[in-house]
């Protein structure tokens, strides 16, 4: 690899990065390392290993001596020596990992060349000659992708990255593409739905029999689905033999919306679709908040996962919320400034009534209780004679806001064009491998990459770090993805004028 330096150039680093998997570990266990080519701040020019935001383990150091700018120069880098450099100084470290020093132990997951800079420099860099050779020790990245033998959480079924019995809430984003808006759904059945201002409410559906009711996320069998830009549960229970609920949800573009779905097979005439709803807050940095992998930077614990993934129905949320039942939906307005409100509309006629929600946990109760200080939206369908899917329809604005006739008209139609515009979006840049988690993969990107464009720029995160960085890694897969246009205005058009 060459590099070829001109102008003022600043950088925190230039990094060649790695990403070391372990062979026989939890996924989780996994090294990047980091050689960095070229730095501004000497004190960063050293060997450094530390956990990164997110509590993965790192190691960091030069590949050659400081280079000379506006002179060319060659680098030839080690792969193998680097890494066990790298697995050396992490067991140092960073016991607390548990990494083994051995190379042999990992395979390669990731291999990049780049520039990474900070801050409002001149630059001109050129690579030219990239390569990585290597012989390939066997087959470990391909056996993972088999749930028989994986020990990875999810596997690859039916095009969708998917998991049974998985246990986290909120882990798989939905987004209101090209604007604000969030709908986080996860391997237990759950939506809850976030906006620009705060907190649009959370969802939890369930069936009852004879008096007993049991939510979705507490069922025993579930098994979760997620396709770019849109999530399946199938539900069963072996208190419900025969019974089966499939639950799927969609974010709708460019406004705080989301569709839904319900099909319930295997009913008997005394069963009754029930729902809860509420917890219409306002709250700021929503976004960052509920970001379902964010850490706080230079968080120690390399075993610690964001609180978000455990996070189920609030119930304090729903404090001083205005309810108003309708048998086709419910509207449910927030207290604090600007008092957002949450409208919903079903297919089906149904019986909604304000329920308290302090008791959402033991739904037998719901029924039974007043407002109270929680007062949300709780309904139940029957499901005696009812064959087909049942429609919802959920969208958000200020406490004046109407929705759109096409809310209030067709949920099924709002259903229907969701998937297919998220269908399209996956399917932007097709990819064919023998290894169908970077199939699917691809396509998940394709959707998180579209959610972050607010015309005319990218953002830097879909929920943490959604701030409009001019030119940091956010032009990168708008090219990759075709999306061109998308990139013209970012130099000229809007940042001078800013």
């Amino acid at each position: 690899m060459a590099g070829e330096r001109a102008g003022r150039f600043a950088a925190r680093d230039a990094p060649a990065i790695l990403l070391l998997y372990p062979r026989h570990q939890a996924p989780e266990a996994c090294l990047v390392c980091r050689g960095v080519l070229f730095s501004s701040d000497p004190a960063l020019y050293r060997p450094h290993t530390a956990l990164d935001q997110w509590g993965t383990g790192f190691h960091r150091e030069p590949v050659f001596p400081p280079p000379n700018l506006d002179q060319q120069q060659s680098v030839q880098m080690e792969v193998k020596v680097l890494i066990r450099r790298a697995l050396l100084a992490a067991a140092s470290q960073q016991p607390q990992l548990g990494l083994s020093t051995d190379p042999d132990d990992y395979y390669l997951s990731c291999f990049n060349i780049g520039w990474e800079g900070i801050g409002h420099w001149e630059s001109d860099c050129e690579l030219s000659n990239p390569s990585l050779r290597g012989q390939p020790r066997g087959t470990a990245a391909l056996e993972r992708s088999d749930p028989s033998s994986s020990a990875l959480r999810y596997h690859v079924e039916d095009n969708a990255i998917t998991i049974r019995n998985g246990t986290y809430f909120n882990n798989r984003p939905l987004y209101n593409s090209h604007g604000p808006g969030w709908v986080l759904t996860g391997d237990r059945p759950l939506v809850r739905f976030l906006g620009n201002a705060g907190m649009n409410g959370c969802w939890t559906v369930g069936i009852g029999r004879n008096g007993h009711t049991k939510w979705l996320q507490d069922w025993d069998d579930v098994t979760a689905r997620y396709r770019s830009g849109r999530m399946e549960w199938l539900a069963r229970d072996r208190s419900l033999p025969g019974l089966s609920v499939a639950w799927e949800v969609v974010a709708q573009a460019g406004r705080e919306a989301f569709s839904s779905r319900l099909q319930v097979q295997g009913a008997a005439p005394v069963d009754v679709l029930v729902w809860l709803f509420g917890g219409v807050k306002d709250a700021a940095g929503v976004s960052e908040k509920f970001d379902p992998v964010w850490l706080p930077q230079f968080t120690s614990d390399a075993a610690a996962k964001s609180p978000v993934l455990r996070l189920g129905f609030l119930s304090e949320a729903c404090a001083g919320n205005e309810v108003t039942p309708r048998e086709d939906g419910f509207s449910v307005r927030g207290t604090d400034e600007p008092r957002r409100k949450v409208h919903a509309r079903c297919t089906a006629t149904m019986d909604v009534k304000v329920a308290n929600a302090a008791d959402w946990d033991l739904p037998d109760a719901l029924p039974g209780t007043t407002a109270g200080a929680f007062p949300a939206a709780f309904g139940g369908l029957s499901l005696s004679g009812i064959t087909n899917a049942v429609y919802w329809a959920f969208e958000a604005g200020n406490a004046d806001y109407s929705p759109t006739s096409a809310l209030l008209a067709n949920p099924e139609e709002l259903f229907r064009n969701a998937t297919r515009r998220v269908d399209e979006v996956a399917n932007r840049v097709v990819v064919d491998t023998p290894e169908a988690s970077l199939n699917v993969g691809v396509a998940a990107a394709s959707h998180a990459l579209d959610s972050v464009f607010y015309p005319p720029v990218y953002r830097h995160g879909a929920m943490a770090w959604n701030l409009p960085f001019p030119g940091w890694r956010v032009l990168y897969g708008g090219t990759a993805f075709g999306w061109h246009d998308a990139c013209d205005p970012w130099d000229a058009t809007t940042w001078i004028h800013k």
